[in-house]
């Protein structure tokens, strides 16, 4: 899921959760896509993507710096998951944890006037920058 915003992240949250039955993927799922739909509005959300491989369920989300996602521990569907976490009734097991990033290159996109791959910060910077305008 994306905001489709294009600005580089300031840091990357991992979380992994680990479910013992089928029952529990039901819920993990659908505490998911409660989740989703408060990241869509949340400051600083860019992107997320969700994978399960078996049991175990992968979110890797972007944002805009390492601070945003503590917005998550105090309310919404986040909360109710984290409480059902700690609490006796969901997982087997999890871990989360925020990166920031030592580096990221440039982000590359097709320039609609002249059709070539151009920096998006350079594009940013010139608006309306066309080949015929170098």
């Amino acid at each position: 899921m994306t905001t489709g915003s294009r600005k580089k992240p300031g840091a990357f949250s991992l979380t992994r959760i680990d479910v013992r039955s089928e029952n529990e993927t039901r819920d993990v799922d659908q505490l998911g896509a409660a989740i989703l739909e408060e990241l869509a509005g949340a400051p600083g959300f860019i992107s997320s993507v969700l994978t399960t491989v078996g049991r175990r369920g992968h979110t890797v989300t972007a944002w805009e710096d390492a601070e945003a996602p503590k917005q998550l521990l105090t309310r919404g569907a986040h909360k109710e998951a984290m409480t059902r976490f700690f609490g006796s009734d969901l997982a087997a097991g999890g871990m989360t944890s925020v990166w920031v990033p030592a580096r990221i290159n440039a982000t590359w996109i097709r320039c609609e006037a002249c059709g070539q791959m151009v920096n998006h910060d350079l594009l940013e910077a010139f608006r309306g920058w066309s080949r015929t305008a170098l």
